[in-house]
């Protein structure tokens, strides 16, 4: 009978191909994952950058229009949106500008007012944002 001291252990030196070939599935796995997260939020990405950019756009127009005077203030639809001098930068290709404007009264005999309703669209993915607001004549 053979005593402790006396049997031999058979040390392990290295892994096995069975160990080696289940860590590359899993690895592989869960690379695919991670990158399918990754492609996802990367075409998402620029929404938010779009969205902020149609809210600057419609408050420049808000800024325009209380700059005008009251009897001035009327309707239109710029195809792309416009600076103030009329020009169409690069930057503002996509962005179509509807401003609707209309008689209103806030309380009823109180003086008239217009009601300014601006919509920005984005051609590329179909988002709108609008701000809406009154003038009245303030002199």
């Amino acid at each position: 009978m053979l005593n402790q001291n006396q049997v031999v252990k058979r040390q392990q030196k290295g892994i096995s191909l069975i160990e080696v070939v289940v860590s590359i599935v899993v690895l592989a796995i869960s690379v695919t994952g991670l990158l399918s997260v990754i492609t996802h939020e990367n075409k998402q990405s620029a929404d938010p950058m779009i969205e902020a950019q149609m809210i600057a756009i419609a408050e420049t127009y808000l800024e325009q229009l209380v700059a005008t005077p009251y009897a001035s203030i009327n309707s239109f639809t710029d195809v792309q949106a416009q600076d103030q001098f009329g020009n169409t930068p690069a930057e503002l290709t996509g962005y179509q500008v509807v401003v609707t404007v209309t008689n209103e009264s806030l309380n009823p005999g109180a003086i008239v007012s217009k009601r300014i309703d601006i919509l920005v669209s984005h051609t590329g993915n179909g988002h709108s944002k609008q701000i809406v607001t009154h003038r009245t004549d303030y002199r």
